[in-house]
């Protein structure tokens, strides 16, 4: 199998990459050491020069990006930035997926963050792992990698963006997770898993409505209309390639059931078009 392994510098993906080539289940494994410098930070640099240092000593391939995104560049475009570098070099080296350092710690910030911005009960599990995407470390916590990588005197950087409250993660990091007691967090990580598993059951029962109600580019609206706004709304982020906030599916949903022929709405960049009898995406993502 081969992989590209995210190393961003800080701790977790220090911890990553160590586990991974040292432990005998990846030794098989062809990795690829991928650093992607956002170009927020004037001291970046030292990031990129440690992580290629870590990729020569282990005798991995290194690959990396910088970018330019600047000082102000939110949460969502930086990793938007990221995830698109990482995807370019999948396939470009044909791995099999990419590999990542989230851990159980991000697991409750980011079903925090989701709930904050109205992400449906998706958000409870969206960072979890698919076919492309591996999470060696979901079932560590953060003190857990901490105490790793003190074991084993690695070193890492710490980013100093971690401690800007501006951004709604660490803001979170900073309060409420640092008050959990622990029944809280593991009913929190219970409530995780849970929706996991029936995220996978709803999955497969989508795909196996889509083979009725999907057209060459879209949805059939009357179906839309008939099922109601939870599973049109399922289906809609199917059709659209990618999860939409709870208010957007309502606005596209009432779009599917109203819109007169040729008129045409755009969420978060899909563009989505109503004819006589088809709502359709552009560009199909079906």
């Amino acid at each position: 199998m081969k992989y590209i392994v995210a190393v961003s510098g800080g701790i977790d993906s220090v911890v990553l990459l160590h586990m991974m080539t040292h432990d005998t289940r990846w030794s098989a494994d062809e990795l690829i050491v991928a650093h992607c410098d956002h170009g927020i930070r004037d001291d970046s640099a030292d990031d990129a020069a440690l992580v290629k240092g870590l990729a020569t000593t282990y005798g991995l391939n290194y690959e990396s990006i910088q970018l330019q995104l600047g000082p102000d560049a939110s949460e969502d475009v930086a990793r938007t930035a990221r995830y698109e570098f990482l995807t370019r070099l999948k396939d470009k080296h044909s791995a099999d997926a990419i590999i990542t350092a989230h851990h159980q710690d991000d697991v409750i910030e980011t079903m925090l963050i989701n709930l904050i911005r109205g992400t449906g009960w998706r958000g409870l599990c969206s960072l979890r792992e698919h076919d492309g995407i591996k999470r060696p470390l979901l079932t560590m916590s953060k003190a857990e990698i901490a105490g790793y990588a003190i074991r084993h005197e690695l070193e890492w950087h710490d980013d100093s963006t971690n401690d800007d409250p501006r951004y709604l993660r660490n803001y979170l990091r900073q309060t409420i997770m640092r008050s959990l007691l622990p029944a809280e967090r593991n009913s929190l990580l219970h409530l995780y898993e849970q929706q996991v598993e029936l995220a996978s059951h709803i999955d497969e029962e989508r795909r196996r409505v889509m083979e009725s109600v999907r057209s060459e580019c879209g949805l059939q609206r009357y179906w839309l209309i008939m099922a109601g706004e939870s599973v049109a709304g399922e289906l809609i982020c199917a059709i659209g390639g990618q999860r939409f906030e709870t208010r957007s599916l309502k606005r596209l949903w009432h779009f599917a059931c109203t819109a007169r022929v040729g008129k045409q709405t755009v969420e978060d960049g899909i563009v989505f078009r109503a004819t006589a009898s088809e709502l359709i995406v552009s560009p199909p993502h079906i």
